[in-house]
C-alpha cells in the first residue's frame, strides 16, 4: 500500500530533526530535557481524557482515563525512548487513543531512565508495577501489557520476570517496534538506518543503558531464552525501520515457542509511527490494537 502524504511528511521531519540528534557520545540528559520541552507542547489543548498521578509500587506513574472506561480493566503501557528518554505527552495520548477504543483504563509508569539509572533499573520497575497491579486486586485476565521500542523490550522483560516469579500472566501483550536485543549485542554493523533511528543512535542508547556490560545478567538470559507460557502477543512494525529484522525474528521465535502470535507489517512506515495520531496508518494500526485487545479480553 502506498504511504500517505502525511506519513511521507512525517518521515521527512524525523530524518531532519530526530535522527541527527542522537549520536555516539551525545549528552543524553540534555537531549531528554529538549525533548520534554518539545513534548510539553503536544499537551496544549489536550482533551478527551484525564491524567492522574499515582505511585505504582514505588514507581511514579499516570492513570490515563477516558470517559466511560472500565476502571477494573487496565492497559499497563511502557513508553519507549531507548531507556533514556521520555515523551509523556505523546505517549499518554497514544495510550488514551487505545483505551478510548477498547473502553479500558491506562497506566503509564515513569520508570527510571539511564544514564542516571542504567540497566537493570527499568526492568526492576517494570516488575514492581505489575506486582502492584496484582496486589491492588486487578485480575490478571483484566490486564493488558504493552509498550513501544525500549518499552516493548521492557514489556517482554516484565512478562518473563513475572513468569519466573510464578506470577499469573496478563490477558495479552502489545509490542510496537520492540527493541529485543539491539542495546545488548556487541555488533550492530548489520543494522540499516530508518527514518528516525540510525545505528549511531543505538550506540548512544547502549552507552547510556550499559546492559551490554552485564551479558550474563539473569534478566538478559531470560530475554534470550524460551518464551513458552507467555500470553498472546501482537507485534507491529514498519518496513522503514532499523529494528525490522529484529522484530520479525522475535515474532517468529515466539510462534515457534507456542505463543499465540500476530505480526503486522506496515509498508514504508517508520519506527513507532503509531504515536502520530494524524497519520492514516497510525489510525489503522491503533484500530488493529483495539481489536486484538478486545478479542483477548473476551476469552
Amino acid at each position: 500500500m502506498t504511504p500517505s502524504f502525511q506519513s511521507r511528511l512525517y518521515k521527512m521531519l524525523l530524518r531532519r530533526m530526530v535522527r541527527p540528534a542522537l549520536y555516539p557520545g551525545v549528552d543524553m540528559p540534555a537531549v531528554r530535557r529538549r525533548m520534554e520541552k518539545a513534548d510539553a507542547l503536544s499537551r496544549l489543548g489536550e482533551r478527551g481524557f484525564d491524567r492522574e498521578a499515582v505511585s505504582a509500587g514505588g514507581v511514579p506513574a499516570e492513570w490515563i482515563r477516558t470517559p466511560g472506561a472500565d476502571p477494573d480493566v487496565v492497559f499497563l503501557y511502557f513508553h519507549g525512548g531507548g531507556f533514556c528518554l521520555r515523551t509523556p505527552g505523546m505517549h499518554g495520548q497514544l495510550v488514551a487513543r487505545i483505551c478510548q477504543g477498547s473502553g479500558i483504563t491506562g497506566l503509564m509508569p515513569d520508570y527510571r531512565l539511564a544514564p542516571e539509572h542504567p540497566f537493570p533499573a527499568a526492568f526492576e520497575d517494570g516488575l514492581a508495577v505489575y506486582r502492584w497491579l496484582l496486589d491492588e486486586g486487578v485480575a490478571p485476565e483484566k490486564i493488558v501489557i504493552g509498550g513501544d521500542s525500549a518499552g516493548g523490550e521492557l514489556t517482554l522483560g516484565t512478562l518473563l520476570q513475572a513468569r519466573q516469579a510464578g506470577l499469573p500472566m496478563p490477558a495479552c501483550a502489545v509490542l510496537l517496534s520492540p527493541g529485543i536485543d539491539a542495546l545488548h549485542r556487541p555488533d550492530i554493523s548489520g543494522l540499516k538506518a530508518g527514518a528516525s533511528l540510525s545505528p549511531g543512535s543505538i550506540i548512544a542508547f547502549r552507552e547510556s543503558f550499559q546492559a551490554h556490560k552485564q551479558p550474563n545478567h539473569p534478566i538478559l538470559k531470560l530475554m534470550a531464552g524460551s518464551l513458552v507460557g507467555l500470553p498472546p502477543l501482537l507485534f507491529q512494525v514498519g518496513t522503514d525501520e532499523l529494528l525490522f529484522d529484529e522484530v520479525t525474528a522475535a515474532a517468529k521465535r515466539a510462534k515457534a515457542d507456542g505463543v499465540p502470535t500476530t505480526l503486522e507489517i506496515y509498508d514504508d512506515m517508520p519506527h513507532v509511527f503509531q504515536v502520530s495520531a494524524s497519520l492514516p496508518e497510525s489510525k489503522r494500526a491503533v484500530g488493529k490494537i483495539v481489536g486484538f485487545i478486545e478479542r483477548n479480553l473476551l476469552k
